[in-house]
């Protein structure tokens, strides 16, 4: 049985494609007779460790910093305790998450100490968006030196998109490779019972406009908002719907409200249950298992 040991950010509970991701990864690996153990901050005060459909969950105490966008490990009892634990171990590969998390830099020291093969999933397809210039600066510091130096010292980098492997670029990656995000379309199937527009008392000819996702400023919905407006004076039947919840939820609908669309603009809120967050995950192709050790 081969052992691999990913640096996740964020896992299960917290909701987000990110997540999905990695919890696909992780299944069908252990489908394939891998032992996946997953090192994450607890950013939801979850269980220090579960074990869910085969996948070994390390969950390590954190601060949510940047309203709650950025988790970075605490440096307590418990998670030396976990690190320990982990480093005791002995792994055939060790895969990061998106090279400005800290966890990815844990990673990389994790696999310098233990002398292995380091994979690298790049998600962002350039620096991070923040409102902060300061932090801005900060950020782009971080990518250019320590998040460098992940992309550089990895055996292989995997982008999500082409954008995602020309940014490994820019960081300096030569060892590339293009993996895009599967997903499962079933879950998109209509029921023909189900009226949705209907519910929401939208015509059958009015346009709609449809954001799905964390709402956090990097996500740049507060632009889609300020557009929308404009959009709304050439068009008075538009709506748009705002699926998702996330920390910048609160400024969003402050921002709906200060324009002369407010009704047209609807938040939804979180539309899939937490406990049930991972068994619609989206399909990964599994090329991370042709990386040759060495």
């Amino acid at each position: 049985m081969k052992r691999m040991l990913i640096f996740a950010a964020y896992f299960y509970p917290h909701v987000g494609g990110y997540e999905k991701i990695v919890y696909e990864l992780s299944r069908r690996l252990v489908q394939r007779d891998y032992e996946i153990d997953i090192l994450t901050c607890n950013t939801e005060r979850a269980l220090a460790y579960e074990e869910l459909d085969g996948i070994h969950i390390y969950r390590v105490p954190s601060w949510n910093a940047l309203n709650s966008v950025y988790p970075i490990p605490k440096p307590c009892p418990t998670s030396f305790k976990i690190l320990r634990r982990l480093l005791s171990k002995n792994y055939d590969v060790i895969n990061t998450q998106t090279r400005f998390f800290i966890t990815s830099f844990l990673g990389l020291i994790f696999a310098k100490l233990k002398k292995t093969p380091l994979v690298h999933t790049e998600h962002g397809a350039r620096h991070s968006i923040v409102p902060n210039k300061v932090i801005d600066l900060i950020s782009r510091a971080y990518d250019h030196s320590i998040g460098a130096l992940i992309v550089k010292s990895a055996s292989r980098n995997i982008g999500v998109s082409e954008a995602a492997c020309e940014f490994l670029k820019h960081l300096g990656a030569t060892t590339i490779q293009l993996v895009h995000d599967g997903i499962d379309t079933t879950i998109f199937k209509k029921k023909e019972d189900t009226n949705y527009g209907q519910k929401l008392d939208i015509r059958n000819d009015a346009v709609v406009i449809t954001f799905v996702g964390r709402l956090i400023y990097a996500k740049g919905v507060q632009d889609l908002i300020s557009a929308f407006a404009k959009i709304k004076d050439t068009d008075p039947e538009v709506k748009l719907l705002i699926v998702g919840d996330g920390p910048y939820r609160a400024n969003l609908e402050n921002l709906a409200y200060q324009t002369d669309c407010a009704s047209s603009i609807l938040f939804l809120g979180q539309k899939i249950k937490r406990k049930s967050s991972m068994c619609s995950a989206p399909q990964i192709s599994l090329s991370i298992l042709l990386i040759p050790r060495g």
